[in-house]
């Protein structure tokens, strides 16, 4: 059994002071307030009112392991904006390019899989590449996809092998698996062309594969091309790489499919006309986002980037003749605790802990590794002591200590003082494996 977790130093003391400050002084259960309380909205239709929603449908031609993998994940059925980017012309068969615009969160990644796992399915030499701006999107893709394509064979493919001659020669052990690779700058891992079946790359890394590929005449077997976070083509420093790649797959002279995707794309039809492909784009959220600013701690509603900075401009007027005040929807009272003098962490600890209570996740930026680590500290000494917590949740966290404990590195300080209440936090000096946990 674990050790007991530390306590923060406010607990003992101040708890009840919390949920009164934090949870708009109701006992810990009641109702949230309305702020943290989701709005309600129109169900996403399900697979049983559109079969087409179903991964498993005929239509999508998805191996039945690849179907279980995906629900193994989570993922049942697909969205209908999915359903209906999936089935464009040529989409599926490969035939066509795509190029695509999503919100963050309304599941762009899914597609591109579907459509890349199709390619590299089609033969036992099929290759793709996928592209992506940061090294930690690339560790996070490559552990992903491992799980997506885990236990699936390709097998025979429609292709005999050669006999006895090449019965001679050992046959590889992972020969029909789907080997997924990772390439990025600083890696240990010094993978080849002919060691992976999906490379999961930086743009810097993706070029030089590409290069090196089309040197020693293997790009033949490369079938697709991912682009995420495309819009980085416009990027001042790194874009002309991502152009460059893109322009020397397009000018191969054999079947490759590209396929771009970003949320924040403004120049969609240009890329398309670009890629000679469909285009594709949608607004849809499976969870509505509301914006809000908290200046002063006062909670005031906007509902664009643009109102944001029309209310900043409202408060801060102190002429009598601007336009009228903004009335705020909440205000959050002042601490008494010296920690929590400064209005902007006050309130970040309180709306955290409200959320948090209310039995939804939280995600805080900040804007240091010292701020990262200080908001983790003072939002985990509000929240419900360990002993108040189910026994599950009790159970998980000392497992999650214990993991990090295990590790190389061993476990940080400040996490093992967190992670009891329920918090934690990740910077890029944590090092990569505690960062899969955290």
């Amino acid at each position: 059994m674990a050790d007991k977790p530390k306590l923060g130093i406010w607990h003992t003391t101040t708890l009840q002071a919390a949920r009164d400050q934090y949870a708009d002084g109701a006992p810990v259960g009641a109702l949230p307030s309305e702020y943290s309380q989701r709005q309600a909205f129109a169900a996403t239709p399900t697979s049983t009112v559109d079969p087409l929603l179903s991964l498993s449908h005929p239509a999508y031609g998805l191996p039945s392991q690849l179907v279980a993998n995906f629900a193994a994940l989570g993922i049942r059925s697909i969205y209908p904006w999915q359903k209906q980017c999936l089935l464009g012309p040529g989409l599926l068969t490969g035939e066509k390019n795509l190029v695509y615009s999503a919100p963050t969160g309304g599941g762009k990644s899914l597609v591109a899989d579907i459509l890349m796992l199709k390619r590299v399915l089609e033969s036992r030499d099929a290759k793709a590449i996928l592209v992506l701006p940061y090294v930690a999107l690339v560790q996070e893709k490559v552990r992903w996809l491992r799980n997506v394509v885990s236990n699936i064979l390709r097998g025979d493919l429609g292709q005999k092998e050669q006999d006895d001659r090449r019965k001679l020669w050992a046959r590889r052990a992972d020969k029909d698996t789907i080997r997924v690779v990772g390439f990025f700058g600083g890696s240990k891992i010094k993978a080849t062309w002919a060691d992976f079946d999906i490379a999961v790359c930086t743009i810097e890394k993706a070029n030089s594969l590409v290069n090196a590929a089309i040197e020693d005449c293997s790009i033949s077997s490369l079938r697709a091309v991912i682009l995420d976070e495309c819009h980085m083509i416009d990027d001042g420093y790194r874009g002309y790489l991502l152009e460059l790649m893109t322009t020397k797959v397009l000018c191969l002279g054999q079947p490759v499919q590209i396929i771009g995707m970003s949320a924040t794309l403004t120049n969609i039809e240009l890329l398309k006309n670009w890629l000679q492909g469909h285009s594709y784009e949608t607004h849809y959220r499976p969870v509505p986002i509301d914006e809000h600013l908290v200046y002063e701690g006062k909670i005031y509603a906007a509902g664009t980037t643009a109102s944001l900075l029309k209310t900043v401009n409202q408060l801060d007027s102190r002429s009598q003749f601007s336009e009228p005040r903004v009335q705020p929807l909440r205000i959050i009272r002042p601490s008494d605790h010296k920690e929590l003098k400064d209005a902007v962490r006050n309130a970040v600890v309180a709306l955290a802990n409200e959320a948090a209570r209310a039995g939804y996740g939280v995600l805080v930026f900040s804007s240091s590794r010292a701020g990262c680590e200080s908001d983790a500290i003072l939002i985990s000494r509000v929240m419900p002591m360990f002993a108040e917590v189910d026994p599950a949740t009790q159970e998980k966290r000392l497992d999650l200590l214990g993991d990090l404990r295990s590790l190389s590195t061993g476990l940080d300080p400040k996490l093992e003082q967190t992670i009891p209440f329920g918090v934690a936090f990740h910077r890029p000096s944590i090092d990569a494996l505690a960062g899969r946990f955290c």
